[in-house]
């Protein structure tokens, strides 16, 4: 791991008083700072104006898969087959510990755990599933874009005991040929029969808030973040 670098991150204030954090983690090659134009557009919404968002960029090193090339990213990518190669266990668990760092600073500045969302795309989505189901404290919520349960063993033998009491937003493309929508069912399928985490009842419930969307790749649409910031509206209110 020496090749990994001090983390870095860009911040967007809450508009109005800062009662809640969105730490959100970018995918493979990405940096935090793009997402900048994202984090303002639900800051500027009245009813999330509270709401800080946190950009972390991560680290960059050399992966595998792109021929060995440095580039953001939050663990090595041995290939980008399916199926999955052998997977960086070491890699995300050091991303976590460097997430878990963001979560604890939010804390420390005088936000409670149940009002710090995470979530990420892609890869950060990944690290998200990582760090949110095995984080010493209970968040508010999870957001899962576009990505799978990377070493589901490994997250299920960290596992915290309140994981099935964890909201969680999760969206995916059933067009998307680099994490295929059959990664995103595996995934949960896991997470149901081994760990008991079943679909929410209701957006901001606990469980899985499951959104598909008819045609999309490995992107973003706006109707994802519109069916976002409903779910956000009920997990960290204005208060």
């Amino acid at each position: 791991m020496s090749e990994v670098k001090p983390i870095s991150w860009s911040t967007v204030d809450a508009a109005s008083k800062h009662t809640a954090t969105f730490i959100f983690l970018h995918g493979l090659g990405d940096y935090g700072f793009r997402w900048t134009y994202i984090a303002k557009s639900f800051v500027n919404q009245p009813s999330l104006s509270h709401v800080k968002w946190v950009l972390p960029n991560a680290p960059t090193r050399h992966i595998t898969a792109n021929g060995g090339a440095a580039m953001p990213v939050r663990f090595d990518i041995k290939n980008f087959g399916v199926p999955i190669g052998p997977e960086d266990e070491e890699g995300m668990l050091h991303s976590r510990q460097e997430i878990q760092g963001l979560i604890d600073a939010e804390i420390q500045d005088g936000i409670d755990p149940s009002r710090i969302i995470l979530g990420g795309l892609s890869q950060g989505g990944a690290m998200t599933w990582v760090t949110g189901l095995t984080s010493p404290v209970k968040l508010a919520g999870l957001v899962l874009l576009s990505s799978r349960l990377p070493m589901p063993h490994k997250v299920k033998e960290l596992a915290a005991p309140y994981v099935k009491e964890l909201p969680i937003f999760t969206a995916h493309g059933n067009a998307d040929d680099l994490v295929h929508i059959d990664r995103c069912y595996s995934s949960l399928n896991f997470l149901n029969t081994e760990l008991g985490i079943g679909k929410a009842s209701a957006p901001g419930l606990p469980g899985v808030n499951l959104h598909i969307y008819e045609g999309l790749g490995h992107t973003t649409i706006p109707k994802e973040f519109e069916d976002l910031k409903v779910w956000l509206e009920k997990v960290v209110p204005a208060v």
